[in-house]
């Protein structure tokens, strides 16, 4: 670096200050600093607000140990921050309105599969699945965004009313081009720890899209702009003879779900993610209240609604019986607790109810010819995936296959236990173990996460047609065509099988009985055959058997009656093939019989 000389001074100009040699900057005119450390500092200030208010909210939605914080603020081209992502990876889209932009929220892999992994049940660890996001995996993470949006919301309060909407979500950094490649951006990084797992959150934001609010972007605006909106909207609450308090509106549950409330259950309330509450006094509300935000955990910080409150719908005359109703609280009180009380007993007598429905259950199978039920009907409309139907397991297995372990487990706890029994054997062997692994562990799911789910797998049902009809397998219709055409025309087409293909053939053959199969019984089960067929027509069948089935068929006979239906058979002379096969038939017809009933057992392996 060149010292500056008399000359240089002359076209710098000769005001240079005490130091006649300062140290130059180098500017690199593809990556301008178009963010003043002022400006980068108030963005790492308002980003630990935000990491604060995230550390709470996904720390109470995951029901576990949460923590954020930003690691370092800094500004890049867009181009950088897109090559720097992993493939696949979690990036929401967020449109900042009223800013004319958008920005990208990004998730490390790792942390969105642990928080999908906790929310359907599990400990909130990775699972090692490196696929993109599925439908149901990735409506889970539109509502996580839900909650970081209102954080993000709240944490911009200072600089304006930002009111940030969810574009869309993607996995492939590729799609997520909101500004040119050059347009510089700052990137907030922040350390976030869910459980045992460790990752980033990263915000990017566009200079084109923070360009209308850069002025606001400094200390001295965002700290007299505290300033400014504390002084302006602190409400004092004058003395009041009646008792008063302040209330935010919770979460509707039912009486189930109040049932299975235990200390440390944790219950939403969407009034405070609103900033919505109320002042009650004398038994009623007189007033509805902002929430503002508040730096300090301890305290809170009300202001009044100006429009639409109680008050204002009041007249004079209504004001006095606000005034005097304390004397008539406990009455109300009394009354209103009795009234309660009735209501919870008959609600309690329902609810008993409805949980006896729950263990009535039709189980139908189809019989061999597909007549019957379409499968496994529940009774109960309350039992999650009651729509699920015997028909529908092949198709949600295959479906599942993809899907994150813990969800899959989540689902075969949920099922009806006939159902996931049959769809469990389905999925992937490498899978069963773990899955089963994660049944045994699997702790409580939030209603909501629940009804998601359904909504999405409901969704991908409706594409399938003729939920309703059921079909039995091949073998088993050509065993039944078969069991009921003549024999000639049976052992053409077995014989045609078995020539083209041995293994489609025998299990065809699997399915029906013929009478050469006679051979497939044991020597006691023959025994109670012999009694049971008469003897006409044991003499009609063996006319035209082969030799080996006729020898051990006589094998259940004494040499007196073997010689004795040899003797008849030979008298018979020429007869009609069909009086024979007629025969053959009544005889495997009384051996269907019997087995239904137990009473002999046929060795089909």
């Amino acid at each position: 670096m060149e010292l500056i000389t008399e000359k240089n001074q002359q076209i710098l100009g000769t005001d240079l200050g005490p130091n006649p040699n300062p140290e130059v900057k180098l500017y690199d005119f593809k990556r301008p600093d178009k963010f003043s450390k002022d400006q980068i500092r108030t963005i790492s200030i308002m980003h630990e607000t935000f990491s604060r208010l995230c550390t709470t909210s996904i720390s109470a939605m995951l029901r576990c140990l949460a923590h954020m914080n930003v690691e370092m603020v800094d500004q890049t081209d867009y181009e950088s921050f897109i090559r720097s992502m992993p493939l696949p990876t979690v990036l929401f889209i967020i449109n900042m309105d009223p800013l004319k932009g958008s920005a990208i929220f990004e998730f490390s892999p790792n942390l969105a599969d642990a928080m999908i992994d906790r929310v359907f049940g599990g400990r909130g660890r990775e699972s090692g699945k490196k696929t993109d996001l599925t439908d149901i995996e990735q409506s889970i993470m539109e509502g996580i965004s839900l909650r970081i949006l209102g954080n993000l919301k709240e944490s911009y309060s200072t600089v304006l009313d930002l009111r940030p909407r969810l574009g869309q979500i993607e996995t492939n950094p590729q799609f997520a081009q909101i500004v040119p490649p050059t347009e510089m951006v700052v990137v907030v990084t922040m350390n976030a720890k869910i459980n045992d797992v460790a990752g980033t959150f990263r915000m990017c934001l566009p200079y084109l899209t923070l360009e209308p609010i850069m002025p606001m972007l400094t200390a001295q605006y965002w700290y007299s702009s505290v300033r400014r909106k504390k002084s302006e909207t602190c409400v004092k609450v004058q003395a009041m003879k009646t008792a008063s308090s302040v209330y935010f509106e919770g979460e509707n549950l039912s009486l189930e779900e109040i049932s299975l409330l235990k200390k440390g259950s944790m219950v939403a309330v969407p009034g405070y993610d609103r900033r919505k509450a109320f002042l009650n006094s004398g038994g009623r509300d007189v007033l509805e209240l902002r929430l503002l935000p508040s730096s300090r955990r301890t305290q809170m910080h009300f202001s009044p609604k100006t429009d639409n409150h109680p008050l204002t719908d009041q007249t004079e005359k209504e004001l006095p019986a606000t005034k005097n109703a304390a004397p008539s609280l406990t009455e109300i009180m009394s009354e209103g607790l009795s009234k309660l009380s009735r209501e919870w007993t008959q609600q309690m007598g329902d609810l008993k109810k409805q949980l006896a429905a729950l263990n009535v259950q039709s189980i139908t199978q189809p019989d061999m010819n597909g007549h019957g039920d379409s499968g496994i009907t529940n009774t109960s409309r309350g039992r999650p995936f009651g729509f699920i139907k015997y028909t529908d397991i092949d198709y949600l297995a295959n479906m599942l296959k993809i899907e994150h372990p813990q969800l899959i487990a989540f689902i075969l706890s949920c099922l009806e236990p006939a159902l996931a029994s049959l769809m469990f054997p389905l999925l992937p062997e490498e899978i069963q173990v773990d899955i089963a692994r994660r049944i045994v562990r699997i702790e409580s799911v939030a209603p909501e996460v629940l009804r998601e789910t359904e909504r999405v797998i409901q969704r991908k049902f409706k594409y399938i047609q003729d939920r309703e009809l059921i079909f039995p397998k091949g073998p088993e219709i050509l065993s039944n065509l078969l069991g009921i055409t003549n024999r000639t025309l049976e052992k053409k087409i077995v014989d045609a099988l078995e020539a083209e293909d041995p293994e489609l053939a025998a299990q065809v053959k699997a399915q029906y009985f013929v009478f050469e199969d006679i051979v497939l019984l044991d020597p006691d089960s023959l025994m109670t055959l012999k009694k049971q067929v008469n003897e006409k027509d044991w003499i009609l069948a063996l006319k035209s058997v082969d030799p080996k089935v006729k020898e051990y068929i006589f094998s259940a006979f004494s040499k007196e009656e073997t010689a004795r239906l040899e003797e008849r058979i030979v008298s018979l002379g020429r007869i009609r093939l069909q009086a024979v096969e007629e025969a053959q038939m009544k005889i495997v017809q009384i051996i269907k019989e019997l087995e239904e009933t137990g009473e002999i057992i046929i060795n089909r392996v």
